[in-house]
């Protein structure tokens, strides 16, 4: 992730339904962003960034963190 590839799910490959907005957040959270500091790198509100993390949570199969 750090060298700017898509993070995999438990099977190797990351979903084709991620976005490309949902990557960006998903390279942050693997680097342990918080949803804070998630928004203001990516100009988003909090509240969005928590959305998208909750869509690839949806996606990848976490339940957490």
């Amino acid at each position: 992730l750090v060298s700017g590839q898509a993070a995999p799910s438990a099977n190797g490959t990351v979903p084709d339904s991620i976005t490309g907005r949902e990557l960006e957040v998903l390279v942050r959270l693997a680097t342990g962003a918080s949803n804070a500091d998630m928004a203001v790198e990516l100009q988003l509100s909090e509240r969005t960034v928590e959305r998208h993390v909750s869509n690839i949570y949806a996606k990848i199969g976490a339940h957490n963190r």
